[in-house]
């Protein structure tokens, strides 16, 4: 019958994983907590060092704005989690976890750069920003000298509508 690791229930199993990854020796930790030097050599070789210990998620701010996260926003947060996936994997000398999680990383980097495309694409190119505004503002300007009325009714329409961007 398995016995219950008294490690992953201590209070203070966070830092005593960190000590044991770091290289403090089992004893020294276990003369500091009470505990006894085989449980957290125990514990080490057989959920720190093996792997099975589950991962603490990484903390990941919500959103104040209210309603649903949109898409781009949970791929963000996809990509927090396996950033954070790949990083305890190497911090623990699990290889082939963390080759797993980087490639994993790597798709969810594809798949938020597509979503950013997909997402300029379809609200299309800043009009305000580009050379052609600028071209088309400056002829609409031109053909509209002979006619001042007309054309500072054109500038304040274009100001009010393009907030002063035009």
């Amino acid at each position: 019958m398995a016995r219950d690791c008294v490690t992953c229930s201590h209070p203070q199993r966070e830092a005593i994983d960190e000590a044991l990854l770091s290289g403090k020796s089992a004893r020294s930790i276990a003369k500091e907590l009470g505990l006894h030097h085989r449980a957290l050599s125990r514990h080490f070789a057989e959920h720190v060092k093996a792997g099975t210990r589950p991962l603490a998620p990484p903390v990941i701010a919500e959103d104040d704005a209210p309603g649903p996260p949109s898409v781009i926003e949970e791929a963000e947060k996809l990509l927090k989690i396996t950033r954070h996936l790949v990083a305890s994997a190497l911090r623990e000398n699990r290889h082939r976890d963390a080759m797993l999680a980087s490639r994993e990383h790597f798709r969810s980097i594809e798949q938020v750069g597509r979503l950013r495309l997909k997402l300029a694409s379809a609200t299309g190119p800043s009009l305000t920003h580009s050379e052609e505004w600028a071209r088309l503002q400056g002829a609409l300007l031109s053909a509209l000298k002979p006619h001042p009325e007309a054309r500072q009714a054109v500038v304040k329409v274009l100001t009010e509508h393009f907030g002063g961007r035009s």
